[in-house]
C-alpha cells in the first residue's frame, strides 16, 4: 500500500528536452506514485534546485557530459541523495572511447549509485571498461521504448500534425542541430559540421522535390529539438503542402504518417517499432559520422528518384519475415527487449537502494520565474493540466482510478503523490 509522502522516498525526475522525455519521465512518475515514491518532475535546473531543499531522495539523471555531470553529482551526493542514470544518448553510442571519457569519466563513478541501459552495447561497454561500475550498472532499457508498445500507443490516437484536404502525410525527420542549430551560426565549420550542412541541404532539396511532385500529399517535417526552426519555415515559406513543427511528443507525428524519411535519427528506430515504412535517405555518406543503427531499420534511398518510387510504389514493409528478422535482431543487440517493461525494471531497481536515514528538513522552494533562451527553447511550459490529461489516459489503458495529488513547487516542477482513499 503506497504511504504517505511525508514517509515516502522522494525521487527527483529532471526533464531537458520536453517533446523527447516528458511522456517517458511521466509514464515512470505514474508507475512510481502508484508504488508508494513521492515523485518531483520538472524542468531540469529547476528539478535539481528543488532537490536541495527537498527530503533526501533518489536523483534520476539523465545523463550529461562530464563537465556538467562533475558539479551535478558533486551537489546531490553532499546533499545526501542516491544518484542514478538513464543516458538519454546511450542508445547509440558513435564513438566509444569519447563516450566514456566525457559521459561515463571512472573519476565520477564511484559515486554513482546505479547506471541503467538502454541494452546490451552499452551495457557492455561500460562493464569491459575500468571503472567501479561493474556491480552498479543493469540493463533495463528505456520508458521512452515502452511508449512504443501496443499497450501505450492508446496515448498517443487522437489526431496528429494532418490536414484532412491531403490523401496522405509523409513524415520528413531531421538532425542536423551541428550546423542548423538554435545556438548562434559559426563561420568556420569543422568536419563533422561541413558533413551535417551538406544533408541539411539535400534535405531541403528533397523537401522541395517532393513538395512539388506530389501536391496531393503532406509533408510535415519535424527538427530536432535542438534546430532552428525558423530555417526550415523560411526555406519552406511558398510551399503549401508543407508544416514544419516540433510540438508534442513525435510518437503522435509517426502514428499520424503514412511513411517517415530521415537519416539517422532515433526516430527512425521509433517508427520502425511502430510498424511504420520507413526510408533512410542517404544522397552523401560518411564513414565516420554517419548513425548506422536508425539506417540498418529503414529501407535505403541514395536519390530523390529513389524516394519518388518508393511513394509511388505505395511502399510497405511487406518484405520477407527474415528480412524483419533481420532488422529486430540488429535492434536487439543495442535495445533491451524484457519480459517486464522498462519502467517496472527501473522501480523494481530504485526500491532496492538502501534507505535514507537522515531525510532533510522540507523547507519552502523560492520560485522563481527566470529561464534562459536555450532552456525555454528546449522546455517551454509545463502546466498541471497535462500531467492529468497524461494520467487519466495511463488509468483507461489500466482500467482504474487511481487519483494523484499534484502540487506546483516552482515555475516547470510538481510534486506527484498517490492520493489514499
Amino acid at each position: 500500500m503506497p504511504h504517505n509522502s511525508k514517509t515516502s522516498t522522494y525521487l527527483y525526475l529532471p526533464i531537458e528536452i520536453k517533446v523527447r522525455e516528458q511522456d517517458a519521465k511521466l509514464l515512470l512518475a505514474y508507475y512510481a506514485a502508484l508504488s508508494g515514491f513521492t515523485v518531483v518532475i520538472g524542468e531540469q535546473l529547476r528539478v535539481e534546485k528543488a532537490s536541495m531543499t527537498l527530503p533526501q531522495g533518489i536523483y534520476f539523471s539523465k545523463g550529461y557530459p562530464n563537465h556538467y555531470k562533475k558539479r551535478l553529482i558533486a551537489q546531490i551526493k553532499n546533499t545526501g541523495h542516491h544518484f542514478v542514470e538513464l543516458d538519454e544518448e546511450g542508445l547509440i553510442i558513435h564513438d566509444k572511447a569519447r563516450y566514456l571519457s566525457d559521459r561515463m569519466n571512472p573519476s565520477l563513478n564511484s559515486r554513482i549509485d546505479h547506471v541503467y541501459c538502454w541494452g546490451d552495447d552499452q551495457y557492455d561497454l561500460i562493464k569491459n571498461s575500468s571503472t567501479p561500475l561493474t556491480k552498479k550498472i543493469f540493463k533495463t532499457g528505456n520508458p521512452r521504448f515502452d511508449l512504443l508498445s501496443k499497450k501505450y500507443r492508446g496515448l498517443y490516437l487522437e489526431q496528429g500534425p494532418t490536414n484532412k484536404s491531403f490523401s496522405q502525410t509523409i513524415l520528413i525527420n531531421t538532425r542536423f542541430a551541428l550546423y542548423n542549430s538554435i545556438q548562434k551560426s559559426k563561420t568556420a565549420l569543422n568536419e563533422h559540421e561541413q558533413y551535417m550542412k551538406r544533408l541539411f541541404n539535400h534535405f531541403i532539396k528533397l523537401v522541395n522535390a517532393l513538395s512539388k511532385s506530389y501536391p496531393s500529399l503532406q509533408f510535415i517535417v519535424r527538427p530536432h529539438p535542438a534546430e532552428n526552426q525558423l530555417t526550415y519555415k523560411r526555406a519552406f515559406t511558398d510551399l503549401k503542402n508543407v508544416r514544419v513543427t516540433t510540438k508534442g511528443n513525435v510518437i503522435t507525428s509517426i502514428l499520424s504518417s503514412d511513411m517517415i524519411i530521415h537519416n539517422g535519427c532515433t526516430t527512425g528506430i521509433e517508427a520502425f517499432l511502430l510498424d511504420k515504412p520507413v526510408i533512410n535517405y542517404q544522397p552523401v555518406t560518411h564513414s565516420k559520422f554517419d548513425v548506422n543503427l536508425p539506417n540498418d531499420v529503414s529501407v535505403k534511398a541514395t536519390s530523390i528518384e529513389e524516394v519518388k518510387q518508393m511513394i509511388d510504389e505505395s511502399y510497405t514493409e511487406t518484405s520477407p519475415s527474415n528480412h524483419l528478422t533481420e532488422k529486430h535482431n540488429k535492434l536487439k543487440q543495442y535495445y533491451h527487449f524484457g519480459e517486464a517493461y522498462a519502467f517496472e525494471q527501473i522501480i523494481h531497481k530504485l526500491q532496492q537502494l538502501p534507505k535514507l536515514t537522515h531525510p532533510q528538513n522540507n523547507r519552502k522552494i523560492k520560485p522563481t520565474n527566470y529561464q534562459s533562451k536555450s532552456s525555454n527553447y528546449r522546455f517551454p511550459y509545463f502546466t498541471e493540466k497535462e500531467i492529468h490529461h497524461f494520467f487519466k489516459k495511463l488509468n483507461q489503458i489500466e482500467r482504474q482510478n487511481h487519483s494523484f495529488h499534484i502540487q506546483k513547487l516552482d515555475h516547470l516542477v510538481y510534486k506527484i503523490t498517490k492520493e489514499n482513499r
